[in-house]
């Protein structure tokens, strides 16, 4: 009977033993669903703040790029300004150029009037002294009005 009895508290044991162990793997599956669920909100946390810090840095990329694009414009049109400015600087040059030609051209041609002038002048008083030394060999006034006959 004692070995009975034993055996009685030995299988009782065992029994609350393989509860114990049955309730233990219970709360350590709940448990570990628990972690793993909250492994999972924690990952799809992280993965949101990623995709947030992705978003915020393709961003900052596109704001970089047009900030490049917009100091690469404007570039252009300094070197375009410049471009036209020197074109405007180089027409004004040719223009003065040509107003200088155009001055000494017509300061020549002044010259070759009044040299003309001269000339014509020149050749009138010769032609007057002339008629004069002719006008006086046949007696006619010194101005060359003799009146012909």
């Amino acid at each position: 009977m004692n070995q009975l009895k034993e055996s009685s508290h030995v299988h009782a044991a065992s029994a609350i033993m393989l509860n114990r162990r049955a309730e233990m793997r219970k709360l350590l599956t709940a448990h570990q669903s628990a972690l793993i669920q909250a492994e999972q909100t924690e990952v799809s946390k992280l993965r949101s703040v990623v995709d947030v810090f992705m978003a915020a840095k393709e961003v900052s990329k596109s704001d970089e790029e047009k900030a490049r694009d917009e100091k690469r414009r404007q570039e252009k049109e300094e070197e375009e300004k410049k471009k036209e400015k020197e074109k405007e600087e180089e027409e004004e040059k040719k223009k003065k150029e040509k107003e200088e030609e155009a001055k000494k051209k017509e300061e020549k041609e002044e010259k070759g009037k009044e040299k003309e002038k001269e000339k014509q002048s020149k050749s009138v008083k010769d032609k007057a002294a002339n008629k004069d030394q002719n006008g006086s060999k046949k007696g006619g006034d010194k101005l060359g009005t003799t009146l012909k006959k």
